[in-house]
């Protein structure tokens, strides 16, 4: 384990450990004889992470966060009409 995360992350095989014991305490992660699984979906992490960055850096604020990420970007047709329907969906 220690081997892919120094060549993923750069981390020694101490700071590897670290981790391993400060998420499994967190319940994040299991622990097993070695063997590391996730306790978490990839969909509850990425959930987390957005739900973080908005309140964080955007002051809770959605349509700021939108602003933003749209401030330099076009959308297609097809991405406006996915997005209409997300906030349809949501307000319902």
């Amino acid at each position: 384990m220690h081997k892919i995360c120094l060549e993923k992350l750069g981390w020694e095989k101490s700071t590897t450990y670290t981790m391993i014991r400060k998420l499994s305490e967190k319940q994040l992660i299991k622990n097993d004889n070695t063997m590391v699984t996730a306790t978490v979906k990839k969909e509850q992490v990425k959930k987390y992470e957005s739900q973080h960055l908005i309140n964080k850096v955007f002051d809770n604020s959605l349509p700021h966060f939108i602003s933003a990420f749209l401030e330099d970007k076009k959308l297609t047709q097809k991405e406006a009409d996915e997005i209409r329907k997300m906030i349809e969906e949501a307000t319902k």
